[in-house]
Parts: C-alpha cells; sequence; structure tokens
C-alpha cells in the first residue's frame, strides 16, 4: 500500500503564491501582531519583510500588519 503524502491548505496556498509571484520578487507568510491573522505577502527583493510588512495594513483589524518598534 502506498502512503498517501497531504498537503496543508496554507503550504498549498503559500506554494501557489510562490509560483504566482513576479519576478523580482518573493513571498512570506507572516502574523498581525494586533489579531494574529496569517497573511501572504509578495514583496519586492531589496525591501526587507519587516519594512514591508510595517506599511502594509491588514485585511483583518486594519492596522500595519506589524508594529514598527525601532524607536524604542
Amino acid at each position: 500500500m502506498q502512503k498517501t503524502k497531504t498537503i496543508s491548505k496554507s503550504k498549498l496556498t503559500l506554494a501557489s503564491a510562490k509560483k504566482n509571484a513576479p519576478a523580482l520578487h518573493y513571498v512570506a507568510k507572516i502574523v498581525c501582531s494586533n489579531c494574529l491573522t496569517k497573511t501572504i505577502l509578495t514583496i519586492p527583493k531589496g525591501v526587507t519583510v519587516l519594512e514591508y510588512a510595517c506599511k502594509t495594513l491588514c485585511t483583518n483589524c486594519g492596522c500595519t500588519i506589524v508594529e514598527d518598534l525601532s524607536g524604542e
């Protein structure tokens, strides 16, 4: 009997996002620091995940996904 490989929906979505990402972009899965909603971002190369997430609004709660803690 062969083993069946199961893939979670989130892994499938992440793989699909990576496949469909434009050239010179990469994909990152992050979690909102306020409401803990998981989000997949397509980020231009040369920009860090933290920089991009600080400028991106959460689709669930409307806040910036990651608070900018550089002032502390």
